[in-house]
């Protein structure tokens, strides 16, 4: 009769630890292809205004900057973070997840690491769009706009990844432990 429950308790250890490694596969971010051309400059997602490299992957609980290059120079824009979506020029910007964050560019078209979006995040796939408010069609993406969209995920430009499989990860090695405490006093 122990086996059978030693059974039960490995047959459970290994769906939960199948669920877990199927939450981590599926939400880790795809390579991604070779980016399409688009109009006017970079925007690169940070974790910190110091950052010197880009970061793609957040945490609900992060605060997400960019921060700008090759843009318009001495140019306002507006920062729209959209749901990932195919973006092509022309088309109305889409309704952005958060309130959007205006900007001004310097002398050489860039602007320095700014807040974009605070925690707590939404978990899914995202774009940026700076929405240039001094050339161009205002809320429509056209040549004077930057655009952060290919960097994860296929087409995303950033990825905010749910804490739920740490969770399950956490969960499954204590009821790994418990079964392995509860095997050991069996014999």
């Amino acid at each position: 009769m122990k086996m059978k429950k030693i059974y039960v308790i490995v047959g459970l250890c290994i769906i939960i630890a199948a669920i877990a490694i199927g939450q981590v596969i599926i939400f880790r971010p795809k390579p991604a292809e070779t980016p399409p051309e688009h109009a006017c400059g970079a925007i690169v997602t940070l974790k910190s205004p110091t950052d010197t490299e880009e970061a793609n992957n957040f945490l609900p609980s992060d605060t997400i900057y960019a921060k700008g290059s090759g843009m318009r120079k001495n140019a306002n824009y507006t920062i729209y973070i959209i749901n990932d979506t195919t973006i092509i020029e022309g088309m109305k910007i889409p309704t952005p997840v958060v309130t959007p964050v205006n900007v001004t560019t310097d002398n050489s078209g860039a602007f320095s690491a700014t807040v974009v979006w605070s925690s707590p995040l939404t978990p899914g796939a995202y774009d940026i769009i700076a929405d240039c408010q001094t050339s161009g069609v205002e809320g429509y993406y056209d040549d004077a706009d930057a655009i952060d969209d290919y960097e994860t995920h296929v087409t995303a430009g950033f990825f905010v990844v749910p804490e739920a499989a740490l969770g399950t990860i956490g969960a499954l090695s204590a009821v790994f432990a418990a079964a392995f405490i509860k095997y050991r006093r069996a014999f």
